[in-house]
């Protein structure tokens, strides 16, 4: 091989692992930043879970609040 040749093909062999090592260290940023963005998506989820949780809780509460104590009803007389 020539060296002006040779040349040539080690600079492109070397354009492309710099270019693969860009794509593999660019991939790796977006699956940490997937995997981050997954995680604050679940624990959205659950705090909406455990609020819409908590809200029921509180609205049965407040019905057994307004109801009378011995559920009974009184009967007036005629």
């Amino acid at each position: 091989m020539s060296p002006v040749l040779n040349g040539k093909l080690i600079l492109v062999e070397f354009i492309c692992f710099c270019l693969a090592e860009v794509l593999y260290e660019d991939l790796q940023y977006l699956s940490v930043t997937a995997l981050a963005l997954m995680c604050v998506a679940g624990l959205l989820m659950l705090t909406s879970w455990l609020l819409h949780r908590a809200c029921r809780r509180i609205k049965v509460w407040r019905h057994r609040q307004q109801m009378p104590g011995n559920n009974a009803t009184e009967l007036q007389p005629l």
